[in-house]
């Protein structure tokens, strides 16, 4: 029996649909899992990351947006976010939602976007990442920018 309610049953009905080329009817059940619990970070969350399974990245990035909207708050996921604008090659806006997450305060966001977004010789893109050069020993790079 089906209830309409059940955020892992629409999950699970657009993941058939998509195993089976039928990606329009699969994205019409996944757009339904954040209207069950519209206050609900997970349900965006949840609705991003189907799509990013089914590589749809652009529309990943849309729930994500829709989600910081909805619940007033421009930091959330800011990991995700930056992971899926660093699949699109994005680097200075992935930069920034390291950056966001990072000064957001909050534990989950905190990520060495250094490590996970560029090498050491291309950490110069348009700075370090708002000045041309890297913090000297002992100064902070957050510190240096400002």
């Amino acid at each position: 029996r089906s209830n309409p309610r059940a955020r892992s049953q629409l999950t699970r009905i657009g993941e058939i649909y998509a195993d089976h080329e039928m990606l329009s009817l699969a994205k019409t059940a996944w757009a339904r899992i954040p209207r069950i619990e519209p206050g609900k970070p997970d349900s965006y969350l949840e609705t991003a990351t189907v799509f990013w399974d089914y590589l749809e990245p652009a529309e990943a990035l849309n729930w994500l947006r829709r989600g910081r909207t909805q619940l007033k708050a421009p930091a959330l996921w800011s990991y995700e976010v930056g992971a899926i604008l660093e699949s699109q090659e994005q680097r200075q806006q992935v930069v920034t939602e390291y950056i966001r997450g990072a000064l957001s305060g909050s534990s989950n966001q905190l990520v060495d976007w250094r490590s996970i977004c560029c090498s050491t010789s291309e950490r110069t893109i348009r700075g370090w990442p708002f000045t041309s050069q890297e913090p000297s020993r002992g100064q902070s790079s957050r510190t240096k920018a400002l």
